[in-house]
């Protein structure tokens, strides 16, 4: 048996045992607003009703719809079909790197890809960055396959794959920067004519998922209200972009560059990894410097979606920068590939064989380990009779546990006040992202509660809602 075939077989094996560790660590619990929304799509899709909450997400949730025909669990459905979308990267990645290496560099390439613990992490849990990740290495795949095509056909394939994106995820719509490289090679192979008919395709194709949105909320003004509510609310009540966040830019990019890309995208908080990834790096970029062989699609792909979520998404998530680190990998892998050595072989053996247990073990921890909100949600349940808590995202877990003692959300403390002076409930109960809230609103509430319970779990998979406290409100104060 040749070497070849050898390095196929063991790769193969370590592949079948990666897709195996994700059956058997695919995440259950609906931990957060978001994810409720997407398991109760599930049941009934009505964006008005938050089941989910807009642009829809539609290819993400009718994926999950297929799979809740064989599972009942909601959320564990959607983490499966993401797990099946994700083992169906191992054509494009192979295909991409194959045609660049050996097969022992191009099974170590595709094997490192399938390992990196941000990533794995996404592709077991109920959210819709599972697939979308999925789908922009299908993305990548189609654009660089039509770098060395010569059949216009290929040349609708990235537009296919942009519009199925689209409706996963919106939030990656500048990753459609890629497509100018389609329309480059469509415009200098085939001429202007095709250029404008693709560009017109490439539209079109967006019409599916956006109009099948526009019917199920019953017209165009339905849909127009939703959407414009959505995008005030995410620019600036809650969704925590550079407009509405209260840090400084050299802290955001602190935040963003080192504890979100560095240390949990690539690092996922080990020291080790991070530092074989940064050598990785930067190999591969003093070697792309040197043979002049950059891949500038990839780089601004990667750049034009790094400001984007800079700027305008939620700097506290660091799910929001897993395009950038599949990228980057992906783009230094790429170039690697042009001439391995010995020595790249060696470090990428290293990556794996510290990504793969890692992965492993935070997979399984992100399944196993009981959310802060589910924490919470058991102990409200044992509250004395005549109880009422107040909270604030914490209500939406509530309401998919479907939890019996009385809770309320609730934002303003006026309002709060006023809602205490009508309610009789003997014991009273708040959040502290409730309290945080009144505070920031300006009223001093020290006084009038008292600690109850804290209720942790690992910020790496529930970077929002990781510590929780519940206090005893133990004043009747008068409405201000």
């Amino acid at each position: 048996m040749s070497g070849s075939k050898k390095v196929l077989i063991v790769g193969f094996c370590l592949y079948v045992i990666i897709g195996i560790i994700r059956f058997l660590n695919v995440s259950a619990f609906a931990s957060s607003w978001d994810i409720v929304d997407f398991a109760l799509g599930i049941e009934r899709f009505d964006m008005l009703d938050m089941q989910p909450h807009f642009p829809g997400y539609p290819f993400f949730i009718l994926g999950g719809m297929l799979v809740h025909l064989f599972i009942k669990d909601l959320t564990l459905s959607l983490s499966v079909w993401n797990t099946i979308v994700s083992l169906s990267t191992i054509f494009p990645l192979w295909w991409m790197v194959r045609k660049r290496a050996s097969v022992l560099y191009s099974t170590l390439a595709v094997l490192v890809v399938h390992t990196i613990p941000f990533v794995q992490l996404a592709f077991v849990a109920p959210m819709s960055e599972g697939m979308a990740l999925s789908v922009v290495i299908w993305l990548i795949w189609s654009i660089d396959r039509l770098q060395a095509g010569k059949h216009v056909a290929h040349a609708f394939l990235p537009a296919i794959f942009f519009a199925l994106l689209m409706g996963v995820r919106v939030s990656y719509l500048p990753l459609g920067i890629g497509l100018l490289w389609v329309w480059k090679w469509v415009y200098k192979n085939v001429g202007a004519t095709m250029l404008f008919i693709h560009i017109g395709v490439s539209v079109s194709l967006q019409f599916i998922w956006v109009g099948g949105l526009i019917q199920s909320l019953g017209g165009l003004s339905s849909f127009w209200f939703v959407a414009s509510q959505f995008v005030e609310g995410h620019f600036t009540e809650w969704g925590g972009s550079v407009v509405t966040h209260s840090l400084t830019w050299w802290e955001r990019g602190y935040t963003f560059l080192w504890n979100n890309v560095a240390w949990i995208g690539f690092g996922v908080t080990n020291s080790l990894l991070l530092v074989l990834w940064v050598f990785v790096i930067v190999v591969a970029l003093t070697k792309a410097i040197q043979l002049r062989t950059m891949n500038w699609m990839l780089v601004f792909m990667g750049g034009g979606y790094l400001l984007w979520a800079f700027f305008a998404q939620n700097i506290d998530k660091a799910r929001h920068i897993l395009p950038l680190v599949l990228i980057l990998a992906l783009g230094a892998l790429l170039v690697l590939a042009t001439q391995p050595r010995r020595m790249t072989a060696f470090l990428l053996t290293a990556v794996l064989f510290i990504q793969l247990p890692l992965s492993t073990i935070h997979m399984y921890n992100q399944s196993h380990q009981i959310p802060a909100t589910y924490q919470l949600a058991s102990y409200v349940e044992q509250l004395p009779n005549a109880s009422m808590v107040y909270t604030w995202e914490e209500e939406r877990t509530f309401d998919y546990l479907e939890i019996k003692t009385p809770y309320k959300k609730i934002k303003t403390y006026p309002l709060f006040l006023e809602d205490m002076s009508i309610e009789s409930h003997q014991h009273v109960y708040v959040t502290d992202a409730v309290l945080n809230g009144f505070r920031q609103q300006g009223y001093d509430v020290e006084e009038h509660v008292r600690y109850v319970e804290t209720f942790t779990s690992k910020a790496l998979y529930h970077p929002v809602y990781h510590e929780i406290t519940l206090y005893k409100w133990i004043t009747r104060p008068h409405a201000e």
